[in-house]
């Protein structure tokens, strides 16, 4: 029977595989773009917005701690700097974003007052607290499904904000977030170049290095004797087409196969470990087969004779133009 108690090494390993990130060019750059806009502040005084944006399980929001972990280790000598970090939940206005930012900054009644109140006690907040850099995750909840004007009202109130509390702001979201620059020109003005953060591919030599690159951090990060290596070519398409190359995705699912192999008393993780983790944590209906139990040699057909993104790579097995492939797998 299997042990359900969190045992301190199975506290230990999911504290590891948590903190394990492996800096692939785009989550680089991303963590570049950021820190270069929090240094223009700290060097000149310039505040500025950044919109960092990508499709659901790209990293987005592991950036941050990403970014807070480098200046420390970069930057000592700059000390503690101070960040508020704030997530929105559900559909947002500029009304309920200032209440998100009054309640990340400690405020005890973060609700109360008309817009103008709460502006000035965001500023107020920031001042006292020291705050350089504000992070706002999901930001997408400010312009999924709004008019035209509830757009650029928002936009006219994230420009003063910006202009007025003279901090940097960083804007993490899904792809729908660029409306806010497409928008208004004023507020692109204020903002950087956005960073677009993708889904891994696995199309040519180099982005199979980099997918396995990160596999091969997560085999060593874990901690674990596995015995099936993750970044091994074979198990490395498994984990992609798994993942549809999403790393939030192959973290979830190491972290699921670690606890698996710890409970069951193993010293690392095995491809039954993987498989049963993706049964019961991923299970997704567009695929008819657990990439674990089927021949990597099978998953090859889909990659080979797909050119155009990892999600339809994954895809494959569904589609009629592959009845070879539809066939393999249900013999």
């Amino acid at each position: 029977m299997t042990n359900s108690i969190m045992t301190p090494e199975l506290r230990a390993f999911y504290n590891t595989v948590d903190d394990v990130r492996i800096a692939h060019p785009q989550f680089k750059r991303a963590v570049d773009q950021i820190e270069k806009l929090h240094m223009e502040f700290i060097d000149r005084g310039r505040s500025g917005g950044l919109i960092i944006c990508g499709d659901s399980g790209t990293g987005k929001t592991s950036l941050v701690k990403a970014y807070l972990d480098r200046m420390a280790t970069n930057h000592p000598e700059l000390g503690q700097r101070r960040h508020c970090y704030v997530t929105l939940k559900g559909k947002a206005t500029f009304h309920t974003i200032a209440t998100a930012v009054l309640e990340s900054l400690g405020d005890p009644r973060p609700d109360y007052g008309n817009l103008a109140a709460k502006d000035r006690r965001i500023r107020m907040l920031i001042r006292r607290q020291n705050v350089e850099i504000i992070f706002i995750d999901e930001m997408q909840h400010a312009v999924d499904g709004a008019r035209d004007k509830v757009i650029q009202e928002c936009c006219d109130w994230l420009k003063s904000l910006i202009d007025t509390t003279c901090v940097c702001f960083v804007f993490i979201g899904m792809p729908e977030v660029e409306k806010l620059l497409q928008h208004d020109m004023q507020f692109r003005r204020r903002c950087w170049a956005p960073v677009r953060m993708s889904v891994m591919r696995y199309d040519t030599k180099d982005q199979r290095v980099v997918f396995r690159t990160i596999l091969a951090g997560l085999d060593q990060g874990t901690g674990l004797k596995n015995s099936v290596r993750l970044a091994d070519e074979d198990t490395a398409l498994q984990m992609f087409v798994a993942s549809a190359g999403r790393i939030a995705l192959v973290h979830k699912l190491v972290s699921a196969a670690g606890a698996n192999a710890i409970r069951e008393g193993r010293p690392g993780i095995g491809i039954e470990d993987l498989a049963l983790a993706y049964e019961e944590r991923m299970g997704d209906v567009t695929l008819p087969f657990n990439p674990f139990r089927v021949p990597a040699s099978t998953l090859e057909v889909s990659r080979a004779a797909r050119k155009s993104t990892g999600i339809t790579e994954r895809m494959a097995a569904n589609d009629p133009e592959e009845p070879s492939l539809n066939a393999r797998l249900t013999k």
